[in-house]
C-alpha cells in the first residue's frame, strides 16, 4: 500500500471516530442543559380544622408543630399527580406528601417547633422527571399557643359596683376592639335611670375604660336600654327621658376624646311627644344614626316611626323621618333598626299583613334627595 492511500485511510478513520465522539457526547450536555423543572405550586392554606383562632379564616392556630398531638394540615394547591410536595416554614422543612391530584393536603412532622409568632409558610413539588420547583406564594400564619379556641369563652365582662336589678347586658353592641354594654337598670342618678359601660381589647384581654351616664341623668329613663358603637361613636338609648313629655325618650352619643369619654351630643326627635318611646331601639353607620319609636302614632297609636339623622361636622342633625306606607295602629313601626351605606331596616314587628301580629320589614335608601322607602319585607 503506498504512503499515500495509507494516509488517506488514517484520515477517513479519524474523521469517523470524531463523528462518533460528537454524537455520543454532544446530546448528553445538551438533555443537561434541557433539563425541566417542576411548576410551583400555586396555594397554601391552612386547613379549617387546624385554624384554631376565633374564626377559621385568621390563620392563627395554637398548634405549634412540637410533638403528634399539636401537627397541622395544609392544603397545597397546583399540585401535579404523583408529584412529591415539600412543605416549608422559611427554610425549614416541615412536612412532605405525594400528590393525588390537582392539591394535596400536607401534615406537618411534629418534630419542628414553631415558636409563637408569624410563620411564613410555603410550598415547593418535584414532578416526575423533573427538579424540583420554585416556591408557592406564602401563608403566613401565626402560631400563638395561649389563643382562643373555636367557640370557647375568652372573657366575662363584669363591672365593678353592679347591683341587684341593674340588668347588665340587656344590650350590647360591638365595632372593632371596642365594645358598649348597656344596664337600664342601673340607680346611680335614680331608680332606673341607667347606665352604659365601654370595653376594649388590648391585646391581653377585655378591659373596662367607662361607664356612662347621661349629663341629665333622672330617675326613669332607662339609659341603656338599647345601645349602639361604630368606629369610636357609642350611641345610648334612654326612651323613658321625659323631655317632650312621659316616656318621650332621647338618645345620648359619646365619643372618646383622649382624655376619656365624654358626651357629645343629646337627639330627641322634632315632633316628639309622650309615649313615643324614641331611642328604644339605635343603630349608626356611616355618620348616619337610626332611631326607632315605636310609640308614635302618627297612623294610630303606636303605629311607629323611625328618625335619622346625621353628623354634619358640627352636629347631629335630623334629615328624615320614616313611616311605613301603609302603617296602622300597632304596628311598632321601630321597634328594631339597623343602618348601614345608605341604607336602613326599620321593624314593625305589630304589622298584621300576615295576620296579627305576622309582623314586616321596612327598608329604605338615601336617594341623596332623601330617604326613600324601596321595599317591605316578606
Amino acid at each position: 500500500m503506498s504512503l499515500y492511500r495509507a494516509g488517506n485511510r488514517r484520515r477517513r478513520i479519524e474523521a469517523a471516530l470524531n463523528i462518533r465522539s460528537r454524537l455520543s457526547f454532544e446530546p448528553l450536555e445538551d438533555r443537561r442543559m434541557l433539563s425541566l423543572v417542576s411548576d410551583a405550586p400555586t396555594s397554601v392554606d391552612l386547613i379549617d380544622e387546624f385554624d384554631t383562632g376565633i374564626s377559621q379564616t385568621d390563620d392563627l392556630t395554637r398548634l405549634d408543630n412540637s410533638d403528634a398531638e399539636s401537627v397541622l394540615r395544609f392544603r397545597v394547591g397546583g399540585i401535579s399527580a404523583g408529584a412529591t410536595v415539600t412543605l416549608l416554614a422559611g427554610e425549614t422543612v416541615i412536612g412532605s406528601a405525594i400528590g393525588a391530584g390537582a392539591s394535596a393536603d400536607v401534615t406537618t412532622d411534629g418534630a419542628h417547633e414553631l415558636i409563637d409568632g408569624v410563620h411564613s409558610i410555603t410550598a415547593k413539588q418535584t414532578e416526575l422527571g423533573k427538579e424540583e420547583s420554585a416556591a408557592s406564594p406564602a401563608l403566613d400564619v401565626t402560631v400563638k399557643t395561649t389563643a382562643p379556641l373555636q367557640g370557647e369563652q375568652v372573657a366575662a365582662l363584669v363591672p365593678g359596683g353592679l347591683e341587684t336589678e341593674d340588668y347588665f347586658g340587656y344590650s350590647v353592641a360591638i365595632s372593632g376592639t371596642q365594645a358598649v354594654v348597656g344596664a337600664y337598670g342601673n340607680d346611680d342618678n335614680g331608680n332606673a335611670s341607667g347606665a352604659a359601660y365601654v370595653y376594649e381589647d388590648s391585646g391581653a384581654g377585655w378591659v373596662e375604660v367607662a361607664q356612662l351616664n347621661a349629663d341629665d341623668a333622672a330617675a326613669g329613663d332607662l339609659f341603656g336600654y338599647s345601645v349602639a358603637i361604630d368606629n369610636g361613636t357609642v350611641v345610648v338609648g334612654a326612651h323613658g327621658d321625659d323631655d317632650n313629655g312621659g316616656a318621650s325618650g332621647s338618645v345620648y352619643l359619646f365619643e372618646d376624646n383622649g382624655s376619656g369619654w365624654t358626651q357629645i351630643a343629646k337627639l330627641t326627635s322634632s315632633d316628639g311627644a309622650a309615649g313615643d318611646y324614641f331611642g328604644a331601639a339605635v343603630a349608626i353607620g356611616d355618620s348616619a344614626v337610626l332611631v326607632g319609636a315605636y310609640g308614635d302614632d302618627d297612623a294610630g297609636s303606636k303605629s311607629g316611626s323611625a328618625y335619622v339623622f346625621q353628623n354634619t361636622g358640627s352636629s347631629w342633625e335630623e334629615v328624615a323621618k320614616l313611616a311605613g306606607a301603609d302603617g296602622a295602629e300597632s304596628d311598632f313601626f321601630g321597634r328594631s333598626v339597623a343602618i348601614d351605606n345608605g341604607t336602613a331596616i326599620v321593624g314593625a314587628v305589630g304589622d298584621d299583613v300576615h295576620g296579627a301580629g305576622s309582623g314586616s320589614i321596612y327598608v329604605y335608601e338615601d336617594s341623596g334627595a332623601g330617604w326613600g322607602q324601596v321595599r317591605i319585607r316578606p
